[in-house]
């Protein structure tokens, strides 16, 4: 038996490797690519080769927001962005239709859970220290896009001893972003 986050994180890695295969060196447009799935979704090396095909196509029109249906429980779709980003397909929001609740809102509550018990674990040495900050990989979201990001800032304060929290991607550990900027 696989567990959803399993498969999710399968189609992200698959999302991740052929993004970073059909993005050029040299480009001047780029676009975000989401995906929604539900299972069964497609044989994996089936999806690659058809995703491969449709980006390297939507090349031609990457100014345009598009939607595919790669096939009967995979659906991506593909819009530019406002500015130039680091790759030229960078991956956007995905959506597990197996899933349930608010991405933002689960990881909400589950740092609560994780700084109140790691709080507790420092507890009896703090004083040893001036300041402390807390790293926390993000195995939830994954990927959060900014517009995430603020709205995780934007919801109830959570109180902290840590100085700082510092949310870090499973996928990328050059990406992060402060909990209490």
């Amino acid at each position: 038996f696989i567990g959803l986050e399993q498969d999710d994180y399968s189609i992200y890695s698959l999302m991740k490797k052929i993004l970073k295969k059909v993005s050029e060196d040299k480009y001047v447009k780029s676009a975000f690519v989401g995906y929604d799935f539900k299972r069964p979704f497609p044989i994996k090396k089936e999806l690659k080769k058809i995703i491969t095909e449709i980006l390297e196509n939507h090349k031609n029109v990457i100014s345009e927001e598009r939607k595919y249906n790669v096939g009967e429980n995979f659906v991506m779709k593909v819009s530019p962005s406002a500015k130039k980003l680091s790759q030229q397909f960078r991956l956007g929001v995905s959506s597990d239709g197996d899933t349930g609740g608010f991405v933002v809102e689960m990881i909400h509550e589950n740092l609560k859970l994780i700084i109140r018990e790691k709080e507790k674990k420092i507890s009896k040495v703090k004083w040893k220290y001036p300041e402390w900050w807390l790293a926390v990989v993000d195995t939830i979201g994954y990927y959060l896009s900014e517009l995430d990001i603020n709205q995780l800032k934007e919801m109830e304060g959570i109180e902290s001893d840590f100085n700082r929290i510092l949310i870090v991607s499973p996928n990328d550990p050059n990406s992060y972003w402060y909990l209490n900027d």
